[in-house]
């Protein structure tokens, strides 16, 4: 038993006196380790002087190209618009798909002759009513009738409005 108490005396001394040291010497090390230095200059920074900047072509405008993208991201949209009313998706995707799908219209619309832009607003304004159809409360909507309407504009927009059929009626 005094063994036991020699040896718990002596474990307690020991760290009585490194901790003693420890206080004694102070935190200088550690200290030193956090405070900001100041930076050594190294003379003069390196700067390299850009001595020919890099002329890029100007992008050549191609209405054709243009609405032959327009057209084919109308398409898109408006599947995607049809697969989200049958997958029964919320209103407010739905309208964010109803909204692309205008603005690729109206960027055709943009793209072609005074003749043809007219016939595309005519459905323009018949797919306007189907987005003022989605505003209403969801129970006096019917998606059944505004999936109809779009399908069926739609196709008339691909058929009437494709790029082989308003070549030439696309502005220069």
């Amino acid at each position: 038993m005094n063994n036991k108490r020699v040896k718990v005396l002596s474990t307690s001394l020991v760290l009585l006196i490194f901790c003693f040291s420890v206080l004694a010497s102070g935190c200088e090390p550690l200290r030193k380790k956090f405070t900001r230095k100041k930076k050594i200059s190294t003379g003069e920074q390196e700067f390299e002087p850009i001595l020919e900047p890099i002329v890029y072509p100007e992008k050549i405008f191609n209405p054709s190209d243009e609405y032959e993208k327009r057209f084919s991201l109308f398409r898109v949209w408006q599947k995607e618009f049809i697969s989200a009313i049958d997958d029964r998706s919320h209103e407010k995707r739905l309208n964010y798909l109803m909204n692309n799908l205008m603005t690729q219209i109206e960027e055709m619309q943009g793209l072609l002759s005074d003749k043809k832009s007219s016939e595309l607003k005519v459905q323009i304004d018949r797919l306007k009513e189907c987005q003022v159809n989605l505003q209403k409360p969801e129970g006096f909507r019917d998606l059944t009738s505004v999936k109809r309407k779009v399908k069926s504009v739609s196709n008339e927009i691909i058929s009437d409005f494709s790029l082989d059929s308003v070549k030439e009626q696309i502005k220069k």
